[in-house]
């Protein structure tokens, strides 16, 4: 099976909440019609999703088989590629709805101890919000969904990651 593209996870993200049809994803997603069938042939072709009575649901037959496969490390991988890419361009273009900051800064290990814990706080603070919406009515407010990239890596080993990549 092929890696998934972000668009047919964002569908098939969508599909796994509830059944929809060509209109409901056309609406949600605003891409072009004759785009979102490719991608809906792919994910029907991959065995990932069905079509019954006009609407696309989650193919729950062959669930262990596909998901073993869009859940594997090249997937996770390529997924990720290209949402970094995409939040990389949005944030360089300025706009609103990305934001993205990149700092090289010297540190003790008491101070990336720290660091590490302020990323388990992040962590907390959003699986308790998942978990809310998985037991509450949605709040008042108008939800969208983000992507939060965080992390560190020593810079030396990270410059030097590519060189040993490829040798």
């Amino acid at each position: 099976m092929k890696t998934l593209l972000t668009i047919e996870r964002h569908i098939l993200e969508l599909i796994e909440k509830k059944p929809q049809s060509l209109s409901e994803l056309r609406k949600k997603l605003d891409i072009n019609i004759g785009v979102l069938n490719e991608v809906l042939f792919s994910l029907i072709s991959m065995r990932v999703i069905t079509k019954n009575n006009s609407r696309y649901e989650v193919n729950k037959q062959e669930r262990k088989f596909w998901l073993k496969n869009i859940n594997n490390e090249e997937t996770m991988k390529a997924e990720f590629n290209e949402l970094f890419e995409s939040l990389l361009n949005e944030a360089i273009a300025k706009r609103k709805s990305a934001s993205l900051k990149l700092k090289k800064v010297e540190l003790t290990a008491t101070e990336l101890w720290h660091l590490e814990e302020k990323y388990k706080e992040i962590e907390k603070f959003i699986e308790l919000t998942q978990a809310q919406r998985k037991i509450k009515n949605k709040p008042s407010e108008k939800l969208e969904q983000h992507v939060l990239i965080f992390g560190n890596g020593n810079y030396q080993e990270l410059v030097t990651e590519p060189i040993r990549r490829y040798s």
